[in-house]
């Protein structure tokens, strides 16, 4: 059985949790968690269940739920702004 490092989980969802929501915080917690050595698979298919809801079978893929979970955001607060942002000119 793997052992998780929760502290590291811990740390990095901490981390994009607080930087959700703002592009460039957000780019920075996720290239900093990518960058981590102590981030290996066992942890980023944890932090990908409990940042994005999504279980991962690699860490690639946990890397792409975690990123996925932010660019889904992004693309409804882009909609959001050009639907409501038009006058009825």
């Amino acid at each position: 059985m793997t052992t998780i490092n929760l502290a590291v989980v811990a740390r990095h969802l901490n981390q994009l949790e607080a930087a959700f929501g703002n592009e460039n915080a957000f780019v920075k917690a996720f290239t900093t968690m990518k960058a981590d050595a102590d981030m290996k698979a066992p942890e980023a298919k944890r932090l990908a269940r409990e940042f994005a809801k999504h279980t991962a079978r690699s860490k690639t893929k946990a890397f792409d739920a975690i990123w996925g979970r932010h660019h889904s955001l992004m693309r409804a607060r882009a909609k959001n702004a050009a639907l409501f942002g038009r006058t009825a000119a």
